[in-house]
């Protein structure tokens, strides 16, 4: 094992690991016996990666919202209206200009 990854392992607290440890095993026997619904899976990763980070609880809620207006920022600007009709459009003028070449 090389130096720098042996001083990156020691700056994380050995509490902190063994937090991110005993829950990983709670989520995976949870996983084994089918008791982690799919739809639950997103939000207790991200449990998961806070307990890692050592985040609050407080920090972990405001970080959940700060990623939820950034989400419903970018499905308001990639996924607007207008731009998923001029790219269906697209999308159909190329299929009929593909199937005039093969009817011609």
């Amino acid at each position: 094992m090389s130096k720098e990854s042996t001083e990156e392992n020691e700056l994380i607290p050995s509490g902190r690991v063994t937090a991110t440890a005993a829950y990983s095993a709670r989520i995976q026997e949870a996983m084994r016996y089918n008791r982690l619904r799919s739809p639950d899976y997103p939000i207790v990763m991200s449990i998961m990666r806070a307990v890692s980070q050592g985040l609050t609880e407080e920090k972990w809620k405001i970080e959940q919202q700060s990623y939820g207006q950034r989400a419903k920022e970018r499905v308001l600007t990639y996924f607007a209206p207008q731009r998923e009709l001029d790219e269906y459009m697209q999308v159909y003028q190329d299929c009929m200009a593909a199937h005039r070449l093969y009817v011609l």
